[in-house]
């Protein structure tokens, strides 16, 4: 995503995808809940079931599960860009 797109992909707009996502996918009503900052994800926001949303436990460890995804993916990113350096293409 070019600094254009990540300048309109807001926390509000952010926030407003995962509600109609979970109207689209859910029988269950869902709420966002923003679960904050994570070294590899900024502003991390979730959609759960409502009764999950007040459950500290299980935000904290949704919270762990997207920021290993998160460093997962920045792992995978340097080491693909290390592949294409060392093959002498431009990453």
């Amino acid at each position: 995503m070019g600094p254009e797109e990540k300048e309109l992909f807001t926390p509000a707009l952010q926030a407003e995808l995962l509600v109609l996502f979970g109207l689209l996918t859910s029988q269950d009503e869902r709420v966002v809940v923003d679960l904050g900052d994570s070294p590899h994800a900024k502003g991390m926001k979730v959609l759960v079931p409502q009764e999950r949303a007040g459950d500290p436990d299980f935000l904290h460890r949704h919270k762990q599960r997207v920021a290993a995804e998160a460093e997962q993916r920045e792992q995978d990113r340097r080491e693909v860009e290390a592949i294409a350096r060392a093959s002498g293409m431009e990453p």
